[in-house]
């Protein structure tokens, strides 16, 4: 016999403080295997054939040793990597998540990987930015790229200082922060500038400014003058005391000009055609001898004298040939001595062109009274035909077809 505390053969335990055999439960069901199945037993119920003698028995005993446990608190040892069940206690509970994380040590790892690289990648991040802002603040206050050189170009009308003011260049600024955009917007407010640009260049302290300046074609009369340029814009009024060197357009509105309707922009359109093709002449009617384009819906333009304030009324188109026949008629009136006193010539009834004199300033050779009268030119140049006798015709009526001067 052993002693007490040494080990015993498989299905019983030591002995007890009485010195009696411990019997665990699980020798208790070995024993009622070894027994067994009890008698008048019969197999269950559906199944193919009768289980095996001692297999009942043992099903039995192993449900009781679970019951037992499980009223004990102990239940049945999970599974690895299932989850405990409800009953079974803290301890099971912690057994449980334990055999849950060695079993799946893959998936900490890969997650500790992905945390590792997502902190690696935020703090590359953040120490890019660091250093992109304090470049900035580096540059933005060094001395090397403030603005040294200023290149202004295409200033005509406007002073330099006027636009160095405007572009903010007349302060110390810095090329990098210098802000164009805004820069050129305030260009494009002087009234004189019509577009402009600015450029970084030369590096690293030169700053290059383009100005376009508006080419003023003539000065239109509205609520008061403005310069009219190539396109027939209204872009600037005039200044008090200012002495317009380009004819002055008058005949149209503010609003006609400024909505660009169709007809106004047709008009002007004639117009500055009209006063490129003076412009080539050299004649008593050249550009510079023009003082005022009136338009009129009706009866077309009209020219006005700026040295002898003669009214030359061409009504409408062609506008070459007219002026071209303007031209001949009064240097042939200058020719013969006639044309002091003229105030009207009109040529709305091409080929004809009406002279008329202002009272007293008739020429006595023509042979008419001495009142207003209308001189008639017929398919020639235009003069007022010479004196003739009594009974002749007389100047101021229609010439015979053919008749020259």
């Amino acid at each position: 016999m052993r002693g007490r505390g040494t080990g015993t053969v498989s299905g019983q335990g030591g002995l007890d403080r009485t010195g009696r055999k411990k019997v665990t439960p699980l020798g208790r069901a070995r024993r009622a295997c070894a027994a067994g199945p009890p008698l008048g037993a019969s197999p269950g119920r559906g199944s193919a054939r009768a289980p095996e003698p001692a297999a009942r028995p043992a099903r039995l005993a192993l449900e009781r040793v679970r019951q037992e446990s499980a009223a004990r608190g102990l239940g049945d040892r999970p599974r690895a990597g299932a989850a405990p069940r409800a009953g079974g206690g803290p301890q099971a509970w912690a057994g449980a998540v334990g055999r849950a994380v060695k079993g799946a040590p893959g998936i900490i790892r890969k997650a500790c990987s992905l945390c590792l690289n997502v902190a690696l990648a935020v703090f590359a991040l953040c120490a890019l930015s660091a250093a992109c802002l304090y470049a900035y603040f580096y540059f933005s206050e060094s001395d090397y790229f403030l603005v040294k050189r200023h290149d202004i170009r295409g200033i005509f009308r406007v002073s330099r200082q006027e636009v160095l003011a405007a572009a903010g260049l007349d302060r110390p600024v810095n090329t990098l922060t210098f802000d164009t955009q805004a820069a050129v917007r305030s260009l494009r407010a002087i009234p004189w500038v019509e577009d402009a640009s600015i450029s970084r260049t030369p590096l690293p302290d030169g700053i290059t400014v383009r100005v376009t300046e508006y080419r003023p074609k003539a000065v239109v009369s509205l609520d008061r003058l403005y310069h009219l340029d190539g396109k027939g814009r209204p872009f600037k009024s005039l200044e008090p005391g200012e002495n317009p060197d380009r004819p002055i357009v008058s005949g149209f509105t503010l609003d006609e000009l400024l909505n660009e309707g169709p007809l106004a922009q047709a008009a002007i359109q004639e117009i500055l055609d009209l006063m490129e093709l003076l412009e080539r002449r050299s004649d008593d009617w050249r550009l510079d001898e023009i003082s005022e384009i009136r338009r009129d819906p009706d009866i077309g333009l009209t020219l006005f004298s700026r040295r002898t304030g003669v009214e030359a009324r061409l009504g409408f188109g062609p506008y070459a040939e007219k002026a071209a026949r303007l031209g001949r008629v009064t240097g042939r009136l200058k020719a013969r001595g006639h044309f002091a006193g003229v105030t009207h010539m009109n040529l709305e009834c091409a080929p004809r062109v009406t002279v008329r004199w202002a009272r007293g300033s008739k020429p006595p050779d023509v042979g008419v009274p001495d009142e207003p009268e209308e001189g008639v030119e017929g398919p020639g140049d235009g003069i007022p035909p010479p004196p003739v006798p009594e009974g002749g015709r007389v100047a101021g009526a229609a010439a015979p077809a053919g008749a020259g001067a």
